[in-house]
């Protein structure tokens, strides 16, 4: 199936995620709420296809969302 492309929100928290940062970490810094960062993670597991945070990740990788970084 074709992936649907990522909302910058949603590629600013893979991109902590990628540095490490944990979901709570992430509201932090992006002054979110906790839930709205677990809403933009899970919306990006279900726009690549994936099943779990490493895979997210490893997906989102492979395609070049952390390229320049």
């Amino acid at each position: 199936r074709p992936i649907e492309p990522l909302s910058p929100r949603e590629i600013d928290c893979l991109r902590w995620a990628f540095y490490g940062k944990t979901d709570r970490e992430i509201a932090d810094l992006m002054g979110r709420s906790y839930a709205t960062v677990r809403f933009h993670m899970l919306n990006c597991a279900a726009k690549l296809d994936t099943v779990n945070r490493a895979q997210t990740l490893a997906r989102a990788a492979t395609l070049g969302y952390f390229a320049k970084y």
